[in-house]
């Protein structure tokens, strides 16, 4: 007979169950506050960071505050991403008997650093959040639901051509696959230039896939992600020669082809798109590893 007084309770399911999700909350809340540190240096000392989102607010397409928001990504093989929101702006005539102090309101209320600045981030915000829990955060091992994710984000970035149309960017980074600021202000970068390829021209790479080619191609090589000590580290000191374009081709063909829609001819994609949009560098005057960016 076993004296039951001795033998050690069998561990609750439930209790084992919450202190993992509590393990888990602390763990994120850990990466958050990491990554949250990294985004506050990139805004206040990185140069390149700095210039782009200058540049977007010059042509219109100025980000509201906030708009670089760091997040628990679960398993998606992802360090961040864009997403677009278009919104048309409505202007309301103002009623003959208001009174100048409803006026007033009525300018604050409609004024886009207040307001409706709000509305615009807690549109964003969620969004991604929301197509994340909807298609589920564990895809590491299924090609269908990572394709579920691009298609959902792609439907989300729809060019609109109606007049009076603004145009405001939202980065999402995936804070527990950021291993270093400087790799965590690259990606800002890469994703600073998708913005600013949505902002300036009829670019459309949710339906055209050598777009899509083009706007990879020029992050990664305005990221600085493939600078020469970069590439050293990866892949060692042989076969350096025009290591730059190479290594923007090799990773923007595996941008390419994550795309459901372009997966089978990436190769294609990204060759009919290279010669032209490496050399494109705007809206720098000059790479930013010319200028000690």
């Amino acid at each position: 007979m076993i004296d039951s007084s001795n033998t050690a309770p069998a561990p609750n399911s439930t209790t084992t169950s919450t202190e993992n999700n509590d393990a888990e909350k602390q763990k994120q809340a850990k990466y958050k506050a990491t990554c949250d540190g990294y985004v506050k240096n990139g805004l206040t000392g990185n140069r390149s960071i700095q210039y782009l989102i200058k540049q977007l607010d010059n042509m219109g397409c100025t980000p509201p505050a906030g708009f670089i928001r760091c997040t628990d990504c679960g398993d998606l093989q992802a360090l961040g991403a864009f997403h677009l929101l278009s919104e048309t702006t409505v202007e309301s005539p103002t009623p003959p008997s208001t009174t100048a102090a409803q006026q007033q309101q009525q300018q604050h209320d409609l004024d886009p650093q207040t307001a409706k600045k709000d509305s615009i981030t807690a549109a964003c915000s969620t969004y991604f959040l929301d197509t994340l829990n909807r298609i589920g955060r564990s895809a590491k091992n299924s090609q269908e639901a990572q394709d579920r994710v691009m298609e959902q984000l792609n439907n989300s970035n729809q060019q609109t051509k109606e007049e009076n149309t603004t145009k405001t960017p939202e980065i999402f980074l995936c804070q527990q696959h950021l291993s270093s600021e400087g790799q965590t202000h690259r990606t800002i970068v890469h994703e600073l230039v998708h913005a600013i390829d949505a902002c300036r021209s009829k670019m459309d790479p949710q339906k055209n896939c050598i777009h899509l080619a083009c706007t990879e191609i020029r992050a990664e090589n305005l990221s600085n992600e493939c600078t020469f000590f970069n590439e050293l580290q990866k892949i060692g000191p042989h076969s350096l020669k025009k290591h730059g374009q190479d290594c923007v081709r090799r990773r923007a063909l595996l941008s390419v082809s994550a795309h459901p829609k372009c997966r089978e001819r990436a190769e294609e994609y990204v060759d009919a798109a290279m010669g032209r949009c490496y050399k494109d560098i705007f809206p720098f005057e000059h790479h930013p590893n010319e200028q000690g960016w």
